[in-house]
């Protein structure tokens, strides 16, 4: 099968916080750490992304994905982020309250698309 990389898909940008470990971000930034533990979708990173251009991005990506066609099975390999704001807009689950749901690392999520309407199949099942 063809492997397609879309960067619409990429985790979001995590700026000046990227490839530090939560202690250290809580450590520097105490007060924007306490925000994003609290309240993830309204926090700008230092130089880096807010939640709403990664959930336009990502959902960008998955509706180009889903209109390809018809009875197409496709596999998608991202990150929690793209997957909670896909997740989000399959639901009908407003921003403030997609941190409610999560996917471990390797577990998988079917959505189908059916006459235009998202259909949740499963959500988090182990490899």
């Amino acid at each position: 099968m063809p492997l397609e990389v879309d960067a619409d898909l990429h985790e979001i940008d995590f700026g000046a916080f990227d490839s530090r470990t939560f202690a250290s971000i809580e450590r520097d930034h105490p007060e924007l750490y306490a925000t994003w533990m609290q309240a993830p979708t309204t926090v700008t990173f230092p130089n880096g992304e807010t939640w709403t251009s990664l959930r336009e991005r990502a959902r960008g990506a998955i509706e180009r994905i889903a209109a390809r066609g018809d009875n197409r099975t496709t596999v998608v390999v991202t990150h929690l982020g793209v997957i909670l704001a896909t997740l989000g807009r399959a639901l009908s689950v407003a921003d403030e309250d997609v941190f409610r749901l999560t996917v471990d690392h390797a577990h998988t999520c079917t959505l189908e698309v059916v006459d235009g309407a998202w259909i949740v199949r499963s959500v988090g099942v182990p490899p």
